[in-house]
């Protein structure tokens, strides 16, 4: 009966050994959610479930280009890599074991790792074995060799005698044994060992040798040194152990140390200890980018990226901490030795170098804009420039909000390339770029970005109120039309605090005429107070100052164009006031008007 059992159980090993190679070599030919692709893995999970629902753990040994169930072969192929067993003895796997419980998202992805490894990157240092490691599937177990073991010899101190030292009568040790001698023989041909005679007719203890067919004999060491000499090193020695000493004190160990902390930040499952690890991290990663290894700067986010997309299931604790990593990262306090590198790049750089910090640049979250925004005015012209565009239209993209809290600070010539990227965003997200690009510092740049407003009539006044202070003369034009083109009281109220706390900038007669006439067409009833006052006020300090006739001139023409029969009065009042300057602006506006309001 146990025969019985154990042929079955080889034959549905079998069956899931063929099913999981049939579906490894579909999985390079079509993507994982082609319907093929799904078939097989469906296929893989259930022979492996057939075999698990009478057994704990399924365990196959890697040999070379075979698969082996308790020792009896399983799949055998050539050694290349079509063949899943070739694979994993290629990349270090001794077993692998599936455990009870398997779900089939592990089965494909499995399939995935085993198809993204199928050819080795001589670039990336990864395979099916770390692969394994990072993914931690819940019921897939294995073993790898020690690589690092293999890389020793083995010796075995066993094979290995210690001959007496030469003296008076004593037989020649190999390295002194005549030419043609064998070593471990006496001249003569006669056999050094039991039998033979020291000095002094004592006769010396059997050496024992090892038993080997047909390795070569065991070597004798003699060591004849005398005092201090056995220490003693060459001047050729001296510098080579000198130079052996320097390379270890000055050895960059950056690689290891990363691949260490990647490693525990893998296996930890207390959030305290994943949060230290974590910060380790992210001192490794600005040191990165100080010392320019720029590729050890990538290996950490794009790994990190991989853990959140690992733990998104397992271990959703992990991922507001790994999003706090990304975006600190991200920021310009974390990246100054990135500004400082493209402000003054090294002579000697090289393109690879180069290309390793765009991917790094790429894999951060859109804050990064606070950092390249203002390089692009540094970056105008030179090869830097096109790729430094694309990073802003990259993270731009994803974050609108984000390039809007910056896109003042970008050179104007990249800000102008902006403006088709922009019509391509959502309403939304385009009103807010817009309206920020409204502040640079470019007329050209706040012109063009205004107009757009207008023209999509996406314009919130009090959004570009600030334009009324603008230098440009045809854009402060542009704004006091659209404050006077219908009665607002936010926008009464946005006017009448600008002119009460006068806080102008542009010392301009006409400016400010059209600041109070504007009010008058925006305004109603609540700017009756603020005109009268401006227009009565008998403070002669003010009367006589530079400019307050402007200011009495401009609140008559705002009386004016109220409209109101409470404002023809207040200007009556002012026609007759004992005030030349009152009593001047009054008849001035009234006769604009061509008579009294009504």
């Amino acid at each position: 009966m146990k025969t019985s059992l154990a042929n079955q159980d080889i034959q549905a090993v079998c069956a899931f050994a063929t099913s999981l190679a049939g579906a490894a070599r579909n999985y390079a030919l079509y993507p994982g959610d082609h319907a093929i692709a799904a078939r097989h893995a469906t296929r893989v999970h259930t022979d492996l479930l057939r075999y698990l629902a009478h057994n704990e753990l399924l365990r196959l040994q890697v040999d070379r280009g075979r698969l082996l169930y308790e020792g009896e072969p399983v799949l055998e192929g050539r050694m290349h890599e079509g063949n899943i067993a070739y694979l994993f003895a290629r990349d270090g796997l001794e077993w692998l074991e599936f455990h009870n419980g398997i779900e089939r998202w592990e089965v494909e992805g499995f399939l995935k790792l085993i198809n993204d490894y199928r050819v080795i990157d001589g670039e990336n240092d990864e395979n099916i074995v770390t692969a394994l490691w990072e993914q931690d599937y819940p019921h897939i177990r294995y073993k790898a060799v020690d690589i690092l073991a293999l890389d020793a010899p083995a010796i075995s101190f066993s094979s290995f005698r210690i001959a007496p030292a030469a003296g008076p009568g004593t037989a020649p040790s190999s390295a002194q044994a005549p030419h043609g001698s064998r070593p471990g023989n006496a001249p003569g041909g006669q056999a050094a060992g039991a039998g033979s005679e020291a000095p002094g007719g004592r006769s010396e203890e059997p050496v024992a040798t090892p038993v080997q067919d047909e390795e070569p004999p065991p070597v004798s060491i003699a060591i004849t040194a005398r005092g201090n000499d056995l220490w003693s090193l060459t001047p050729a020695e001296q510098e080579q152990l000198e130079a052996m000493v320097y390379e270890e004190e000055h050895h960059d160990n950056s690689n290891d140390v990363i691949e260490v902390l990647l490693i525990l930040l893998v296996v930890q499952n207390n959030e305290a200890d994943f949060i230290t690890v974590l910060d380790f991290l992210q001192e490794r990663f600005i040191r990165s980018l100080r010392t320019h290894q720029f590729h050890l700067a990538l290996k950490i986010v794009r790994n990190l990226k991989n853990v959140r997309s690992t733990f998104a299931a397992k271990r959703q604790w992990s991922i507001p901490l790994l999003d706090n990593f990304f975006t600190a990262i991200s920021r310009p306090e974390s990246l100054r030795d990135v500004s400082k590198f493209f402000l003054n790049p090294p002579p000697d750089l090289e393109k690879e170098q180069l290309d390793y910090l765009w991917q790094v640049l790429r894999q951060l979250r859109p804050g990064v804009l606070a950092t390249l925004a203002p390089l692009t005015r540094k970056l105008r012209s030179g090869p830097m420039a096109a790729p430094m565009f694309d990073l802003v239209i990259f993270h731009g993209l994803k974050k609108p909000g984000v390039l809007a809290n910056v896109v003042d600070q970008i050179d104007e010539a990249t800000c102008r390339e902006l403006f088709p990227v922009v019509e391509e965003m959502r309403i939304e997200d385009a009103t807010r770029v817009l309206t920020a690009m409204t502040r640079h510092s470019a007329p050209a740049i706040r012109r063009q970005a205004l107009d757009l407003l207008i023209e999509w009539d996406i314009l919130i006044l009090r959004d570009v109120f600030h334009l009324l202070n603008d230098p440009d003369e045809e854009t402060r034009n542009r704004i006091l039309a659209l404050i006077g083109r219908q009665r607002d009281t936010e926008t009464e109220q946005l006017l009448l605090d600008y002119l009460e706390q006068e806080n102008w900038t542009i010392q301009s007669r006409d400016h400010l005429l059209a600041c109070y006439r504007a009010l008058g067409m925006c305004g109603s009833h609540r700017s009756l107070p603020f005109l009268r006052h401006i227009l009565m006020q008998r403070n002669l300090n003010t009367m006589f100052a530079m400019g307050g006739s402007v200011h009495k001139e401009g609140a008559a023409r705002a009386l004016q164009a109220l409209h109101l029969r409470d404002a023809a009065n207040i200007l009556e009042e002012g026609c007759h006031s004992m005030m030349p300057d009152t009593r001047s602006a009054c008849r001035k506006a009234v006769a604009r008007q061509g008579g009294m309001a009504t």
